[in-house]
C-alpha cells in the first residue's frame, strides 16, 4: 500500500501542481520509482534502502503540495 500511495502522489502532484518546478520533480520522481521498482523485482534486497527513500520523497513533495496550495488560496 505504501508504493501504491508513493505512485499516487508522484501522480496527482504533477497533474496539479501549479509550480514547473514541482511538476518536473514529481515527473522524476515517478519514474525513478517506477524503474527502482521494476529493478527491485529482480535484485530484492539491493534496492531496499532506495525504496524508502522514494516513499519519504513522495511524503516531502505531497507536504509541497499543499503548502503550494494554501499559498495560492492565501493570495487570492
Amino acid at each position: 500500500m505504501l508504493s501504491y500511495n508513493a505512485l499516487g502522489i508522484f501522480h496527482r502532484v504533477k497533474k496539479r501542481a501549479v509550480s514547473q518546478e514541482l511538476v518536473r520533480i514529481c515527473e522524476m520522481g515517478l519514474l525513478g520509482f517506477v524503474g527502482m521498482f521494476t529493478a527491485a523485482m529482480f535484485l530484492s534486497q539491493a534496492y531496499s534502502l532506495y525504496w524508502v527513500f522514494y516513499v519519504a520523497f513522495s511524503a516531502v513533495a505531497n507536504q509541497l503540495f499543499a503548502q503550494e496550495k494554501t499559498l495560492a488560496v492565501e493570495q487570492v
